[in-house]
């Protein structure tokens, strides 16, 4: 079974010193838990020369040094189509609502590209537009004070897209 990961997951993972732990499921179940390129930059690269999170960083960085924790290049056209019709499904006083980071694009690009069967993800937002729209609508209109417009060829297209075989994604 494969496991991949967002940035924002693996770092509340290290920030409550579960790395090791997440070791140990990895190796009851057999899995393998994979990150992007663009994943371990922003939980390891950088974070290491700033200090406030700098423990965090070397918390992730011995997991992929030790190769339970594999890094894998992502297909930047799939990150980009993904980024670009999910920041456009929602629209509120003429403009497109920005939903989803590159970071999140990546790791569903690479549930794609590897038929992962697992997307570990803590990203509120992105786990409602992949399985509740309608209802991530209703929670903009409260948060903007303003009626949402949604371009449903977007969101029928999104959907479309089937991130995992089963079209699970897993939260912390």
């Amino acid at each position: 079974m494969m496991f991949v990961f967002d940035s924002s997951a693996l770092i509340s993972m290290s920030q409550t010193c579960l790395v090791k732990i997440l070791r140990q499921l990895r190796e009851a179940l057999g899995a393998e838990f994979v990150i992007a390129e663009s994943v371990y930059r922003e939980t390891v690269s950088t974070p290491l020369h700033i200090r406030r999170f700098e423990l965090n960083a070397v918390r992730l960085k011995k997991a992929v040094d030790e190769k339970w924790l594999r890094i894998e290049q992502v297909d930047t056209d799939a990150a980009m189509d993904i980024v670009k019709t999910a920041n456009n499904c929602f629209f509120a006083k003429g403009g497109p609502v920005s939903l989803m980071h590159r970071g999140e694009a990546d790791a569903l690009a690479l549930v794609r590209q590897l038929n992962a069967q697992v997307l570990v993800i803590d990203e509120r937002t992105t786990r409602m537009l992949l399985e509740t729209p309608l209802r991530l609508k209703e929670l903009l209109e409260g948060k903007h004070n303003a009626k949402i417009g949604a371009r449903k060829d977007n969101l029928e297209r999104l959907q479309g897209m089937r991130f995992t075989p089963q079209s699970t994604a897993a939260a912390l």
